[in-house]
């Protein structure tokens, strides 16, 4: 038995101490862990992020989708518990409600992304116009629904908007005329074209489908960039190019968009850590460039609003901290966090290049 298989009882979630210690009947306290504690949480998170049932009725391909992805994350927490009573003193979970949100919240993150990973960046894309333009504005209604429009209904009342039953679900019910010369208008005419026409404000999901629909954008699936070991040999140090390219705001705009496709636990890793060369919180001053606001930022770490506002004056935090609180090593944080500078540096400098050649072609 490692020597320090004595130390977890002093930090570790008393839930889990049971588990732990009992030397018989150990999958009967499994069972009870994952199915009165963990699976209400995998349940509620699910329900509320993906907007399903979860009921094994519902035929829907995204409620069979959710239902997968429920017997995943179980099946996760069920093999890492496993695991942390086969290897005591390892590691220590603090608190199992806040690992099994994380592990949920990572789930659905990853699950979007997957499946959406064009309508993602458009979505990121309208978000920073929406924030970024003053003709338009974008903010949460009491239902944590994200409502845009233009700004000069921002004084509107946000349940109007989504209370609305003649809101349009669609391009045709818009545009009856036809969309033939909007695909070559700017994201500015288009949005401002399409917040007319609907007469007031509109969900920002009903805004992203609209707008997919006018550029003929469709997911295709995920390019791996893992692969690319040309671009990875010929980048001697990825991280200086990050760190320096903070400091630009045009530059910073892009990199988001590209963080914002990372896996999630890279972007975990990432961004928990961000940090300037005077080792301040870089993440902190997202909200106040425009680049993301706190809730945004909280969605892409996998962490709850409630988890994330009280880790925000202690940003940026240590591999320690982020390993525990991720519930995996220090090692793979660290690990983690190369492999999302090293796929950054690699996106950023495609993209520079595919700038640089538009540039010369013009």
């Amino acid at each position: 038995m490692p020597e320090h298989a004595d130390r977890p009882a002093e930090n570790m979630d008393s839930l889990l101490l049971p588990f732990l210690a009992a030397a018989s009947e150990t999958e009967e306290l499994l069972a009870r862990l994952v199915s009165e504690i963990a699976d209400p949480i995998i349940r509620n998170t699910l329900c509320q992020k993906l907007h399903v049932s979860l009921r094994p009725s519902d035929g829907s391909v995204q409620n069979q989708d959710a239902l997968d992805l429920a017997q995943s994350v179980r099946a996760l927490v069920i093999s890492e518990l496993r695991h942390l009573k086969a290897n005591q003193g390892e590691r220590i979970i603090s608190d199992f409600r806040q690992y099994v949100a994380v592990k949920a919240y990572s789930a659905c993150a990853d699950y979007f992304r997957s499946k959406h990973p064009e309508r993602w960046r458009l979505k990121n894309a309208l978000r920073y116009q929406l924030k970024q333009n003053p003709q338009f504005m974008l903010r949460e209604n009491e239902r944590g629904k994200w409502i845009c429009g233009m700004s000069t209904t921002a004084g509107a009342p946000t349940a109007q908007a989504g209370a609305r039953s003649a809101e349009p679900r669609d391009v045709r019910a818009l545009f009856p005329e036809g969309v033939d010369q909007l695909p070559q208008a700017s994201l500015t005419e288009l949005l401002e074209k399409i917040f007319v026409r609907a007469g007031g404000p509109l969900e920002l999901d009903r805004l992203v489908v609209i707008v997919a629909e006018v550029r003929c954008i469709k997911d295709r699936p995920l390019e791996s960039y893992d692969q690319d070991r040309m671009l990875s040999e010929n980048l001697a140090n990825p991280a200086p190019t990050i760190d320096a390219a903070l400091d630009q705001q045009r530059y910073l705009r892009k990199l988001w968009e590209e963080v914002c496709s990372l896996p999630a636990l890279q972007r975990a890793a990432l961004l928990l850590n961000l940090r300037d060369a005077d080792s301040d919180s870089v993440i902190a001053f997202l909200p106040y460039l425009g680049i993301a606001s706190k809730s945004e930022i909280a969605e892409l770490v996998g962490i709850s609003d409630d988890r994330f506002a009280e880790l925000w004056n202690q940003l940026p935090i240590e591999d320690s901290a982020i390993a525990q609180l991720l519930g995996i090593t220090r090692q793979q944080v660290i690990n983690l966090r190369k492999t999302a500078r090293e796929r950054l540096a690699r996106r950023m400098q495609s993209r520079e290049k595919s700038s640089s050649r538009a540039s010369g072609q013009r």
